[in-house]
């Protein structure tokens, strides 16, 4: 006869009892990754949600091109242009 893990313990309980046993880990367990998960999957929701609420409207390229053209080339000692 082989023996399992269960084996020395269901020598002396009912077949039923060890499979309640059994599925009441299994739902212990279920829970403490529901418990761990549930805040992170909530928080990047409410994260995810916000960060395309306030998102940056891309300009259109004849308004881009303009506002580059305000901005003079810097001939500074800060500047890394060589001309």
């Amino acid at each position: 006869m082989t023996e399992t893990r269960f084996s020395k313990v269901s020598q002396g309980l009912p077949h039923n009892i060890i499979l309640i046993i059994r599925s009441f880990w299994m739902v212990v367990l279920y829970m403490i990754w529901i418990y761990i998960f549930m805040p992170v999957i909530i928080l990047s929701g409410i994260a995810i949600y916000f960060e395309k609420k306030s998102g940056a409207i891309s300009l259109e390229e004849g308004k881009t091109a303009d506002k580059l053209e305000e901005y003079p080339p810097e001939h500074g000692m800060n500047s890394f242009n060589p001309f």
